[in-house]
């Protein structure tokens, strides 16, 4: 309308919520500047280790490069799983899919998932045994595993543009 008088200021605050919105209105809910003290500050959790996930959309690698699909050998048992044909390339290094997540895709545990213990010889230990027995042939994807420090970032996952950590913070410390 006219506003030739001046203009009034009834309140000063931010726009909290956005309720209604279209072409002709908006409806939106308003809090005063204390409404900012509400914030967690910092924002982050500051800590030496990377809060990613692997390959999450902060950590923006691909699973799928970094996983590796294997069927059971016999040997295998509900703690141990020996792939039929040995892992190739970098998945055959030792400790690769330490703390990397193994899924059962066929089989008694399909559908299942083991947080991967001890990867060494080609011969994956997964941390809590599977619920049923495994079967020779059962097949099984296994993705790579991070231990969210500034080394395996940059050195195993050339990734180091994505560390969200912050590894120069100094050590926790008790006052006695």
């Amino acid at each position: 309308g006219n506003v030739s008088a001046g203009v009034e200021t009834k309140f000063y605050g931010t726009v909290a919520k956005i309720n209604d919105i279209n072409r002709i209105k908006v409806e939106f809910e308003c809090a005063d500047p204390t409404y900012l003290l509400d914030m967690k500050v910092p924002t982050r959790l500051i800590q030496s280790t990377c809060p990613w996930g692997f390959a999450d959309s902060n950590c923006k690698l691909s699973a799928a490069t970094y996983s590796h699909t294997f069927a059971a050998a016999s040997g295998s048992t509900q703690w141990v799983l020996t792939p039929a044909v040995a892992f190739s390339g970098a998945c055959s290094a030792t400790h690769y899919f330490e703390q990397g997540v193994v899924t059962c895709l066929t089989g008694a545990n399909a559908g299942l998932a083991q947080t991967v213990k001890l990867h060494t010889a080609g011969i994956l230990t997964v941390m809590n045994q599977w619920l049923l027995p495994v079967n020779t042939g059962d097949t099984f994807s296994v993705i790579a595993g991070c231990d969210k420090t500034v080394g395996t970032c940059a050195k195993k996952f050339s990734n180091l543009i994505n560390f969200g950590g912050m590894p120069y913070v100094p050590p926790a410390t008790s006052a006695i």
